[in-house]
């Protein structure tokens, strides 16, 4: 086999496997961000039935509600976000599948990439405190 048959050979495999793995990050994250979307829809229920004994519904966090202006779009920039948190985690998970890196990088790798998408989105959110103690 010619040397240039072997390159158009290996630039078919790699152009497959990179189309084949975009496919997967995607399809996890799709699912990533329905999950996280069900998960926070949950956790909003959850947290209505311990204030209040579930006497009223919290969608969100009120400070969101003054900052957006209205309930129904504070809920709805919320599920933007979550979807946005859910899909990079999923994606994000793909580091897990790069084997000739060390655990030690993965795990690195893995925990900046969760942190610089979960942080800036928890606090546009508000799902954490605006202050420097954050409590």
């Amino acid at each position: 086999m010619f040397l240039g048959d072997m390159l158009a050979k290996l630039k078919n495999i790699w152009e497959y496997e990179v189309n084949f793995m975009t496919k997967k990050i995607i399809k996890a994250s799709l699912i990533g961000a329905a999950i996280a979307v069900i998960g926070v829809h949950l956790w909003t229920v959850v947290i209505s039935f311990m204030i209040d004994d579930g006497s009223k519904y919290y969608g969100c966090v009120p400070i969101l509600v003054e900052m957006v202006g209205s309930e129904p779009l504070a809920v709805l920039f919320q599920i933007a976000v979550s979807m946005l948190v859910g899909g990079g985690s999923a994606a994000a998970g793909f580091i897990w599948k790069i084997e000739h890196w060390s655990l030690a990088k993965q795990t690195i790798v893995n925990y900046l990439i969760t942190c610089a998408i979960y942080f800036p989105c928890a606090y546009v959110v508000c799902w954490m405190q605006h202050s420097i103690r954050g409590a």
